[in-house]
Protein backbone atom coordinates (compact mmCIF):
# COMPACT_ATOMS: atom_id res chain seq x y z
CA UNK A 1 0.00 0.00 0.00
CA UNK A 2 2.74 2.43 0.45
CA UNK A 3 4.61 1.80 -2.87
CA UNK A 4 1.04 2.54 -4.18
CA UNK A 5 1.09 5.93 -2.46
CA UNK A 6 4.75 6.92 -3.38
CA UNK A 7 4.25 5.93 -7.26
CA UNK A 8 0.73 8.26 -7.14
CA UNK A 9 3.06 11.06 -5.87
CA UNK A 10 4.83 13.00 -7.22
CA UNK A 11 2.89 14.03 -10.60
CA UNK A 12 4.78 13.42 -13.86
CA UNK A 13 7.03 16.31 -15.16
CA UNK A 14 7.22 14.25 -18.90
CA UNK A 15 11.06 15.09 -19.32
CA UNK A 16 10.62 18.88 -18.03
CA UNK A 17 7.68 19.55 -20.39
CA UNK A 18 5.71 21.23 -17.40
CA UNK A 19 6.34 25.09 -17.38
CA UNK A 20 8.24 26.16 -14.41
CA UNK A 21 6.66 29.55 -14.64
CA UNK A 22 2.75 28.29 -13.89
CA UNK A 23 1.24 26.02 -11.37
CA UNK A 24 1.56 22.43 -12.34
CA UNK A 25 -2.24 22.53 -10.26
CA UNK A 26 -4.13 25.25 -11.67
CA UNK A 27 -1.91 27.28 -13.97
CA UNK A 28 -1.45 30.11 -11.66
CA UNK A 29 2.52 31.78 -11.42
CA UNK A 30 4.44 29.31 -9.61
CA UNK A 31 6.06 31.44 -7.05
CA UNK A 32 8.06 28.28 -5.64
CA UNK A 33 8.68 24.48 -6.19
CA UNK A 34 7.62 21.64 -3.75
CA UNK A 35 11.23 20.39 -2.15
CA UNK A 36 9.40 16.51 -2.37
CA UNK A 37 8.70 16.54 -6.34
CA UNK A 38 9.95 19.31 -7.81
CA UNK A 39 7.31 20.76 -9.83
CA UNK A 40 6.08 24.50 -9.54
CA UNK A 41 3.15 25.45 -7.50
CA UNK A 42 1.70 28.68 -6.82
CA UNK A 43 1.02 30.26 -2.90
CA UNK A 44 -3.07 28.44 -3.00
CA UNK A 45 -1.51 25.15 -3.67
CA UNK A 46 1.82 24.63 -1.64
CA UNK A 47 2.06 24.14 2.41
CA UNK A 48 5.17 25.06 4.00
CA UNK A 49 6.52 23.32 7.21
CA UNK A 50 9.73 24.60 9.24
CA UNK A 51 12.06 22.41 11.36
CA UNK A 52 12.12 23.05 14.77
CA UNK A 53 15.78 21.78 14.42
CA UNK A 54 17.23 23.13 11.71
CA UNK A 55 15.15 26.31 11.51
CA UNK A 56 14.88 25.68 7.94
CA UNK A 57 11.03 26.49 6.14
CA UNK A 58 10.79 23.30 3.45
CA UNK A 59 7.40 24.44 1.05
CA UNK A 60 5.56 21.27 -0.35
CA UNK A 61 3.29 21.05 -2.63
CA UNK A 62 -0.47 19.54 -1.02
CA UNK A 63 0.15 16.46 -2.29
CA UNK A 64 3.39 16.00 -1.30
CA UNK A 65 2.18 17.19 2.06
CA UNK A 66 -0.92 15.00 2.59
CA UNK A 67 1.51 12.15 1.72
CA UNK A 68 3.99 13.20 4.23
CA UNK A 69 0.85 13.89 6.70
CA UNK A 70 -0.54 10.36 6.06
CA UNK A 71 2.81 8.72 6.47
CA UNK A 72 3.01 10.18 10.05
CA UNK A 73 -0.34 10.09 11.31
CA UNK A 74 -1.89 6.23 11.34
Amino acid sequence: MLEEQITEIPPENEGGKVDPTKCYVCGAKATALCARCQMPVCPEHQQSTRDYITKMTTILCDDCADYYEALIKP
